[in-house]
């Protein structure tokens, strides 16, 4: 029994070391718009089926942002007025940290299917 309990710990902070957000991987990036840095992004983080939103932030003065991950497949949105919504989707995070780039277009540049198509009528 004494060995069990002497054990006990060393399980314990096992669990600890393999559950721990802290310790896992780093999902960032930076936001762009015609090559400058936008600033006060609101990105949002949700799992592959867009079904749980896992954390969300602002980007900061350089555009960029920064999410602690575990291993898996993620949605990236980016959302500001005055710009289109952008989503990176299928973002694979497996063993190694990983660094993505979303391109922002005014809402004034982007394309809109349902204006061009009511324009021709």
């Amino acid at each position: 029994m004494s060995t069990l309990l002497q054990q006990a710990p060393f399980f314990l902070l096992l669990l600890l070391f393999w559950q721990s957000p802290a310790l896992g991987l780093t999902l960032s990036g930076v936001v762009i718009d015609d090559e400058e840095t936008v600033a006060g992004v609101e990105i949002m983080l949700t799992d592959a089926s867009n079904n749980v939103v896992l954390d969300s932030l602002y980007t900061n003065r350089k555009g960029a942002f920064r999410f602690s991950v575990k291993p898996g497949i993620f949605n990236v949105g980016a959302f500001k007025d005055e710009y289109a919504v952008n989503w990176s989707r299928g973002v694979a995070v497996k063993d190694t940290d990983i660094s993505i780039r979303i391109e922002f277009t005014p809402e004034a540049f982007a394309d809109d299917p349902l204006s061009v198509s009511d324009d021709c009528e």
